[in-house]
């Protein structure tokens, strides 16, 4: 199972670039951010590319939420995409299944997962408490 951890949305303050050190981030975010975030995408690229490597050969892989794939695609890595977000690969099923919330009540058939999108799942069944 393979998943990124970087707070790759900040390119100044979350990642560290391959070939870079803590100390050379914090150098480089002072004197050159610019470059220090060109090469952020840069290393993001090769970054998500392995994902997908391992992705080709077997590996469970997803994106954390934290847009990396949205920087890879920056990047030039035109496939970041088919890593799928863990919301889309892990919960929604989840939610489409009828999975039960902690107080017994079943989710709706339609959820609204932020302003601009909406899960409409299958038909809810009865569920079975285990």
């Amino acid at each position: 199972m393979v998943t990124d951890q970087t707070a790759a949305h900040d390119l100044l303050y979350g990642y560290v670039p391959q070939g870079y050190s803590p100390a050379d981030v914090r150098r480089e975010r002072e004197r050159d951010p610019a470059k220090l975030t060109a090469d952020g995408v840069r290393s993001i690229g090769v970054h998500v590319q392995a994902m997908l490597e391992l992705q080709k050969l077997g590996a469970i892989v997803f994106d954390n939420g934290n847009l990396i794939r949205s920087q890879a695609i920056r990047a030039g890595v035109t496939r970041a995409f088919d890593i799928p977000v863990f919301t889309e690969a892990f919960l929604r099923p989840l939610f489409c299944g009828g999975s039960v919330l902690s107080d017994g009540s079943r989710y709706p058939e339609t959820v609204r997962t932020s302003a601009r999108s909406t899960i409409t799942c299958c038909r809810l069944s009865p569920m079975t408490r285990r």
